[in-house]
Formats: structure tokens, sequence, C-alpha cells
């Protein structure tokens, strides 16, 4: 059972020492208790490992120790596997023993009920929750945690009687009502369900959130105009409500009327009682249809409604990254982003957007900049490292990009040398991040090598990325793509792209490469599918000189010379200098390089 489950509360470590300890009477015992005190002690410090050791040692002293062994249990949780079947039974068994000898425990047999109940235990977390209800009758908070329990199990009655003790003892509220409703839609009374709400509306005439409730029960049941009628006088009970707006933008959404729903979402965003954070994501939700559309007209009116409102805020100006990047606005992305970072400056996830801004919009040189201009205590991170590594390379400083990647592996991977060859006992004890992240450093060095035309090292590299993550596509493809040009190993070239595109089967550059490669192996037929697939993959706009030459040449070994000459002169205007491609324009037909 993981920590994420099951927290080591500070409070059920710290127990009544008058419960905590036995009489003293003999050397055992005392040493016990020795033992337990400090273990309480270690967990006021906020050292839960120590204080787990003590409370070990405690009862292996004194294994009769109730309480030592409940506090024992609750760390042994925190380190358990959840598919330790037995060890968790024997958890639960040393906490039930501490629970029915303390029942008037009120927080530990509370916590041992909601921890049954993780497990699926209802009957028990039902059975210990009762009894400490019955116990602390005042502690009314208890009762709708056991109703849920008897919800689990399904036991409808039961549940709907512990909501109704709730409402005697504490009223009602719009939660109890939602719960209550629910648990009556789950009998199939939806006539009680619709009458819980009425009740609420009747007693709360002037509050939104029972008309809301009425609305959300009609919905479910389909019928749509009903919906519509309580929604409306939920809107103009509080007229100034940006929930009750957001609910009926998205109900007119749904009815397929865009005016309603636009004009609903525009009246949210201005509202005073919803926080900004909930405003981006309602205007996040709104965009993206339209980004898909590339129409972002409507959306570019309602973000500026909300920049105007708040024109200070740094998550403004990150919705404003994040919108231009989607639009494929990429230099004004980073130009936002950038804002951000002026507001923001020690804001960590800005710097690393920044960065990748620039790259994606070819700035290289200013990605540098930006990464040289960052505070030590965030480029010294790997990932953001990486990036900066990525920089040096697309901005032509190839020693620098090889500098800063050695010294990534030297930071992760101690005791390995960048000309050392990885194994798997290399890299065996990383977890599954920092493999990752190696692989695409030492891919990156593959990459900068065979710029340099220094293929033994370039192999080297490539193939210790594929040692750290056999599969990283990129290497693969990377790898594949340098066999293919230096008339490397075509066989083994051709599998390690396949498994690229089996790891990313749209991505346009890896259905690329392998067509190239089937072209370099002399299969022209095949290869036309692939590219041909390429041009079809890629986004309007994204075509490179490559894709559109490397098409030429797999039509003109089609005998399809004049489509052939078609496409290279599209790319020549893609890569003007390409002198090779000029040549085939001229003399309309494929030279081999």
């Amino acid at each position: 059972m993981k920590t994420k489950h099951l927290t080591y509360l500070l409070a059920a470590l710290m127990l009544l020492t008058s419960v905590v300890m036995h009489a003293v009477s003999d050397v055992e015992q005392r040493k016990a208790r020795h033992f337990a005190l400090a273990a309480m002690q270690a967990a006021m410090e906020g050292d839960p490992a120590s204080s787990h050791e003590l409370y070990k040692r405690a009862h292996a002293l004194d294994p009769d120790n109730k309480s030592v062994a409940y506090s024992l249990a609750l760390g042994n949780f925190s380190m358990l596997d959840d598919t330790d079947s037995a060890a968790v039974a024997a958890n639960f068994n040393l906490m039930r023993e501490y629970v029915d000898a303390y029942p008037a425990d009120y927080n530990e047999g509370e916590y041992y009920a909601y921890l049954c109940s993780l497990v699926g235990d209802m009957p028990e977390a039902i059975r210990v929750s009762k009894r400490v209800a019955r116990l602390y009758p005042n502690r009314t908070e208890l009762l709708p945690t056991i109703a849920g329990y008897f919800m689990q199990q399904e036991q409808l009655d039961s549940a709907l009687s512990y909501y109704s003790r709730y409402e005697e003892s504490e009223g009602t509220s719009p939660e109890l009502i939602i719960r209550k409703s629910l648990v009556y839609l789950m009998k199939r009374d939806t006539v009680s369900a619709l009458d819980e709400a009425g009740a609420f509306i009747r007693k709360y005439p002037e509050a939104a959130n029972g008309y809301l409730i009425k609305a959300s029960l009609l919905e479910h049941l389909g019928y749509r105009d009903s919906t519509l009628l309580y929604l409306e006088r939920a809107a103009a009970t509080e007229p100034d409500n940006g929930m009750v707006k957001v609910t009926l933008a998205q109900h007119y959404q749904q009815m397929g009327d865009s005016a309603k729903y636009e004009q609903n979402i525009y009246e949210a965003l201005l509202s005073d009682d919803l926080e900004l954070d909930q405003k981006l994501d309602i205007l996040g939700d709104f965009v993206a249809p339209l980004i898909q559309k590339k129409d972002t007209k409507r959306g570019d009116k309602l973000f500026a409604t909300l920049r105007d409102r708040y024109p200070h805020e740094p998550k403004i100006q990150e919705f404003a990254a994040q919108y231009s990047y989607a639009k494929g606005l990429y230099d004004d992305a980073a130009e936002q982003i950038g804002i951000a970072i002026d507001m923001d400056p020690e804001n960590d996830r800005y710097r690393v957007m920044q960065l990748n801004y620039l790259l994606v919009a070819n700035q290289d040189s200013k990605a540098v900049a930006a990464f040289e201009s960052t505070p030590e205590n965030i480029a010294s991170d790997a990932s953001f490292m990486y990036l900066g590594a990525i920089a040096y390379a697309s901005d032509g400083r190839l020693d620098d990009a090889l500098k800063l990647a050695h010294r990534m592996i030297a930071k992760m991977h101690a005791g390995v040398e960048p000309g050392d060859t990885l194994t798997e006992a290399n890299v065996a004890p990383l977890p599954p991040k920092d493999r990752r992240i190696l692989s695409d450093i030492y891919s990156l060095i593959g990459d900068t090598y065979y710029k340099r035309k220094d293929m033994p090292r370039a192999s080297l590299a490539y193939d210790n990325a594929l040692t750290a993550q056999p599969d990283n596509a990129e290497a693969l493809n990377n790898y594949a793509y340098y066999l293919a040009e230096s008339n490397g190993d075509l066989d083994r070239a051709e599998k390690m792209s396949a498994k690229a595109i089996e790891l990313k089967p749209d991505f346009p550059t890896y259905l690329d490469t392998y067509a190239w490669i089937l072209f370099r192996k002399g299969d022209y037929k095949e290869a036309l599918k692939y590219q041909e697939s390429v041009m079809e993959k890629v986004e309007e706009g994204e075509e490179s000189a490559e894709y559109f030459e490397h098409l030429g040449d797999i039509l003109f070994m089609n005998a399809q010379p004049a489509r052939a000459v078609e496409m290279w002169e599209k790319a020549l205007p893609l890569d003007p200098d390409n002198a090779l491609l000029k040549r085939k324009i001229k003399h309309k037909t494929y030279f081999y390089e």
C-alpha cells in the first residue's frame, strides 16, 4: 500500500501517553517504553523513518502493547506494496486489535474505518464507524461518512437513514440534497429525488443552488425543456452568479445554440465570484474546438475581455502564450511567455516554456541567450540543461552543445565517461524518467557528431541512447536516417525506423525516414506509398524541402519524371542554396550523390 493512499499521520503516531504505555513491570517493557517515547519524539521532529524504526524495536520488545502495534502498522503501510495482501492483512489486524481495545479513541477509530474503506472492506468500515458514532453522538460529521459507506455497499435505505439523521441535526445544504437525490436515483425513485430539490427550493427560493440541482436532475432524466426552465430561474435569482452562467452555457452548447453559449461564457468571464483559474479553464474549454477548426476570432474576442480585466496577472500571459502556441504563432508565444517571466521571474515553468517556444520558433540564438541568462538553480535542472544543449546545437555551437551534454551525463551518472559504452547494468539503477533523459542526451550527442561527420562517435552515442531507452522513437529514427545517409546497415535501419513508426505512426518525419530507407534499398513502389503518406499527414505550412525532394526522387524512380520535377521545384524555395536540387531541376533527372 503506497503512501499516495495512506498518509503517515503525525497525529496517528502521537497517541496519548496514558494509552501507549503499559505498566512497567520488567526490563523489556521499560526498554519498549523508552523506544516508544523516542519514536514519538522523532515523529514530532518530522522524521517518520526513524520513528518507524523505533516503533519496530518497541514492538519487538513488547508485542502485546496494542498502541505501539497500531503505530507500527501505520508506518508499515507507507512501505508496503499493494500486491502484498498477506502483509496488508497483518497490519490491518494490528490496527483492529487497537481500535477494538480502545473503542473510545475517536481519531484512530475513524481513521481505521477510512483505511478499511480504501481497500474495499466496507462492512468493517461500517462496524467501527457506527460504534464511534454511538460513543460520540454529538460528532455528527461522521453521519454522512457512514451513509457513504452504506451507499458503496448499496444498502440504500441505511444510507438515507444516516443522511436524514444528519439533516435533522445540522439542517439541509445543497451538498446533502445532492447526496440524498443520488441515493433516490440509485433506488430508481425519481419522484423522491426531484422532491428533495423541490423542498430545498421552497425553503430557499432566493438561492440559485436549488434550481441548479433540480435542473441537473431533470437533465439526467432527459427533460431538456424543463432543465432550461430551472436554469433560467437560477439565473433570474442570482443574475451575477458565474457558475450559473457556466451551467447555462454548457446547456446551450448541448442544444447547439452557439450565440447563447458564447454570451453566457462572456458573462461568466466578467463575473466576480469565479476565480481566475476557473475562468481560464472555462476559456480554455471554449477555444479548444475553435483552434482545431482554425477559426479563433470568437476565442480572441473572449480572451481580450479577460485580458483587459486582469492586465497584470502572469497567468493571463501564460494563457496568452499557450493560446498563441496552439494557433501556431510560435514567435508570439515566446514573446508572451517572456512577459510572464518579467512578471514572475521565479517561476521555473515559465523558463522551460520560453525555451521550448523559442526552439520551436527557430529563434536559436535567442534560445541560447535565454538559457545562459537563466538563474543557476533552474539552469542546473537536467531537463532544462537538455533544452539548452538543443539550443546550442541548433545555433551551430556544437562544442558548447557537446560540453553541456557531457556535463549532464556526469551529473546523472557519475563514473560514466562520454566515450564509454553503456550497458544495461549501467542504467538499471536509474529511475525511468532519468533513463529517458539520459537516452535523449545521448541521442542529441549522436545528432551533433553526425553533423560533424564523426560517424564512429555518432554510432556509439546512438547505441548508448537505445541502451538507456530502447523505445526512444527519436533516437531510433535519427539513427536509422544516419545509417541510410551514410550507406550503413540498411536492414538494421529499416527495423529501427519501423519501430519508430510503430511508436508514433502519424509522425511525418518518421514516415519520411522509412520511405527514404526503402528508396535506398531499391524498393521504389513501397517507398512512394510511405512518402505520399508523409505529404498527407504533414500540416499545411510545415512542409520541408527534404519532404518534397525525397518525393521527387522517389517519383523519378517510379517512372514519373514530370511529377518528380514538380516536387523538386516545390522544394527549391525552401532550400534555395541546394546545388544538387538545382541540377535535378535543370536537367530534369535524378543524380546519384
